[in-house]
């Protein structure tokens, strides 16, 4: 990380990922990347960066375009449902080329339904790879959400997922905010006490 400001992105994968960063206003100190493997939802992404990939082919050639645009950034959040293709595979392969280029990552993983009974092991699968590529890694369980706000519509459920995944990020921002500016006042003060310390050495 480089100067007083840390530079965010949170990247939406696949049709749960692509939903949220679509659904809520995110703070314009955050960029925003949308991945998608529907061409009909690529045209329509509302995103200054966003990537077409091809679900069936499962080629990492295709987020190799992220290189160029992750190496402006320090933090990544990564928000993806896992259990269908494209948000189980790219999301590990999207936090495996982020931390290569040493950005710090975090994932929101958005687990299935019970009745979705094929998806269920597959998200698994896919949580547990990130919770080992990422710095810390959130599950939002779709089957909570329904037994919670049963009384809603399905679109109203999945509205207040997508807030509440958004408010979650805007909460670890403030917090990584607060202890990058505490560990750099820490460190100017550090670097104070010694050039004090040389200075006095060198006046005997």
């Amino acid at each position: 990380m480089s100067g007083t400001d840390i530079r965010t992105v949170i990247i939406g994968i696949g049709g749960a990922g692509c939903n949220v960063i679509s659904d809520v206003h995110i703070s314009d100190s955050m960029e925003v990347i949308a991945i998608t493997s529907d061409e009909k939802r690529y045209g329509s992404l509302d995103v200054r960066n966003r990537i077409l990939v091809d679900k069936d082919s499962g080629k990492t050639d295709d987020i190799e375009p992220l290189r160029r645009i992750l190496s402006d950034f320090d933090v990544a959040y990564i928000i993806a449902g896992m259990g269908g293709r494209t948000g189980t595979y790219y999301a590990p392969a999207v936090a495996s080329l982020a931390k290569g280029l040493g950005l710090i990552v975090h994932s929101i993983s958005i687990s299935p339904f019970n009745f979705e009974s094929l998806r269920v092991a597959k998200s698994e699968d896919g949580i547990a790879k990130m919770r080992m590529l990422c710095e810390s890694t959130m599950v939002v369980e779709n089957e909570m959400a329904l037994e919670r706000y049963g009384d809603l519509t399905m679109s109203e459920i999945f509205s207040k997922i997508n807030q509440t995944i958004v408010s979650y990020i805007e909460k670890q921002q403030d917090v990584t905010l607060r202890t990058f500016h505490d560990r750099l006042i820490g460190s100017e003060r550090a670097n104070i006490r010694t050039a004090l310390m040389q200075r006095s050495l060198a006046s005997y």
